[in-house]
């Protein structure tokens, strides 16, 4: 057999041909690849299928032992049956974002149609034969027609498995498609040692879906992704376990344990203690919580020691509606500068909230909240990168939920680069000297896909940083795993384990 390296060759799922099944969906992964030869980051898996069969699914195996994988080049041949109007989905499990495809050796634009985002656990990208971007074969069994696909694939784990699935909503037996030469070669890598690892994760209402396990099922997760620093958007405890019955301050375990009340310029309310015993299941003894106004405070937590320099929004409550959080960790001598904020989530303004509904839908007509929405962040920015008093600093991290899409995303969205919807992330565009980190490494031609922060499609949760720490960026992803993905729970309304948020996690080479 011919090795490749770093190749998977992959054996079908259900064939098409022939199978008294043939009108039935594959299940995935029922039959995998066998690996031959894993020695000197050669690895070779073994195909237990003829060239010319048809296949209505195709998976591999997850490339557990590939450590320290971040980004790939997978590339493989395929060919639709003849007289095939569908599609092929190309699939990846616990991986990041595909950030490049190329078919027939053209660089094709990652548009809506061929890149559908369509849940938070699955990587998926669509290759259209309708529009002939993929050719047909003229007669099957003679496969003269082979296309070449190549893609790029960032966020790669010892966890992500491929998979090449016929038009899922399909129940009919033409569907099918052969396929060949399924190689993956690794581009880079990215191992803990000299890593800086940061995080922003909007957890909903102090992790609220797994509060019925102890966190156990959360902790475990922190612990494979062992981040270094994190911060977390909605880091109170409000509601009883699985129920939507507010507790009592003193019953709440985050932030402060359980036992706490708080009241500005108190004690416990510049001691996350919550935080801090939580945190130490995954190695964080150090934390910091920034402006209490709601429900929905801001909290940073790290392995270094964490120095409070502000609590954005704690002297402006009628002004700022969640608040924010100005803090420094210093690790390896330099300093890093943490600006966490979380700005208004409605579409009124502030102003108008509560005085009829009539009154709301004019706001939201004309924009309101998104124009609340930048107000708050101007706030957060004057008073921190953009304060004299800070001129000397260099490293500056400034992340959280947004609540607000980016222009960076218009080819996606369509409103128009100067649209007030982004107003806010717009600001820290233009004010701030910072850059987005997730849509910069990742797309840097940034082409019209929406890297999705949430459950749903929205790009909300944004990590941005300075020179200084953009020039350190060796990987960005948004996680798409069975935890992050957790299902929605329509009974209880919420999400189970997880949020309906995602993490974003940043490493940066920093020793």
């Amino acid at each position: 057999m011919k090795k490749l390296f770093m190749t998977l060759l992959a054996v079908a799922a259900v064939g098409i041909a022939g199978s008294a099944k043939a009108q039935e969906q594959p299940e995935l992964g029922s039959t995998e690849a066998t690996v031959e030869n894993s020695k000197d980051g050669v690895v070779t898996w073994s195909a237990g299928a003829a060239e010319s069969a048809l296949h209505r699914g195709v998976k591999t195996q997850p490339l557990s032992m590939l450590e320290g994988i971040n980004e790939v080049e997978v590339s493989f041949t395929i060919i639709p049956k003849d007289k095939w109007h569908s599609f092929v989905e190309f699939q990846a499990f616990d991986a990041g974002v595909v950030k490049e495809l190329w078919i027939n050796g053209i660089k094709r634009s990652l548009n809506k149609e061929i890149y559908p985002y369509e849940d938070s656990m699955v990587e998926k990208v669509r290759l259209i034969a309708d529009n002939e971007i993929l050719r047909y074969s003229g007669k099957i069994e003679d496969m003269q027609t082979w296309n070449t696909v190549r893609m790029i694939v960032s966020g790669v784990t010892p966890k992500t498995s491929f998979a090449w699935v016929a038009n899922p909503e399909s129940d009919k037996a033409k569907h099918g498609f052969a396929i060949d030469n399924i190689e993956m070669k690794v581009i880079s890598t990215v191992t803990r040692e000299n890593t800086l690892r940061i995080m922003t994760y909007n957890v909903q209402n102090g992790i609220w879906g797994d509060e019925q396990n102890n966190y156990d099922n959360f902790v475990k997760w922190m612990q494979e992704q062992d981040p270094d620093i994190c911060i977390f958007c909605e880091s109170q405890t409000i509601y009883k376990t699985q129920t939507h019955e507010k507790c009592d301050v003193t019953e709440r375990y985050l932030p402060y344990g359980k036992g706490h009340s708080w009241e500005r310029g108190t004690e416990p309310y510049f001691e996350p203690k919550g935080w801090i015993e939580l945190g130490t299941r995954w190695g964080h003894t150090y934390a910091k919580i920034g402006a209490h106004i709601d429900n929905h405070p801001v909290t940073v937590t790290s392995k270094y020691p964490v120095t409070l320099v502000q609590k954005l929004g704690d002297k402006n409550p009628h002004e700022i509606w969640h608040g924010g959080i100005h803090a420094q960790v210093v690790v390896d001598g330099k300093t890093i500068n943490i600006v966490g904020y979380h700005t208004w989530p409605f579409g009124m303004s502030r102003e108008t909230r509560g005085k009829g509904k009539a009154i709301e839908a004019e706001s939201t007509a004309e924009l309101g909240g998104h124009l609340y929405r930048t107000y708050e962040t101007e706030f957060f920015i004057e008073n921190t990168v953009n304060n004299p008093k800070f001129a000397d600093e260099k490293y500056w991290i400034i992340t959280g939920d947004t609540n607000c899409r980016s222009s960076l995303d218009d080819a996606f969205l369509g409103y128009g680069p100067k649209s007030p919807r982004y107003g806010s992330n717009n600001y820290v565009l233009d004010h701030s000297g910072c850059k987005d980190i997730t849509k910069t490494y990742n797309s840097p031609d940034q082409r019209d896909v929406l890297m999705s922060s949430t459950q749903k499609q929205a790009r909300i949760d944004i990590m941005y940083g300075s020179d200084e720490m953009m020039s350190r960026v060796i990987r960005a992803e948004i996680p798409k795993d069975e935890f992050t993905g957790a299902p929605y729970n329509a009974k209880m309304k919420f999400y189970d384990k997880s949020s309906d948020h995602l993490p974003v996690i940043v490493d940066f080479k920093w020793r």
